[in-house]
């Protein structure tokens, strides 16, 4: 796995808690980026809250009003992702092969940079 992307839709506030929750003690895997979506209002009272600050620890990005996915803009080869519009987006604009797993699958991903059903 070298992207995991969660958020497409945009991450709700409950899910950016529940990210960081899964997060607090860990570190994503070297040459794996982990990218989380929201809205820009969301992000604010994320920011607030400290879970943007446990995500960027967790060496997490953060992407705002925006989806890597549909804008083609990055190169990886193996996307996992709790959202299947972005396994779309992954295998169509990405030209990534993709795989789609619930929000503990996909962070387990991140951290172990490998996706183990």
């Amino acid at each position: 796995v070298d992207a995991v992307i969660l958020g497409c839709p945009f991450s709700s506030l409950e899910e950016l808690e529940e990210i960081s929750h899964h997060l607090q003690k860990e570190r994503i895997a070297s040459g794996v980026r982990l990218i989380v979506c929201t809205s820009h209002d969301i992000l604010d009272l994320a920011s607030k809250a400290g879970y943007t600050d446990i995500i960027h620890q967790a060496g997490g990005t953060l992407m705002v009003d925006s989806c890597p996915g549909a804008m083609g803009k990055m190169r990886p080869q193996n996307v996992v992702s709790n959202s299947f519009k972005q396994a779309f987006y992954g295998r169509s604009a990405l030209e990534a092969r993709t795989g789609v797993a619930d929000l503990d699958g996909c962070i387990k991903a991140a951290v172990k940079g490998t996706w183990i059903l």
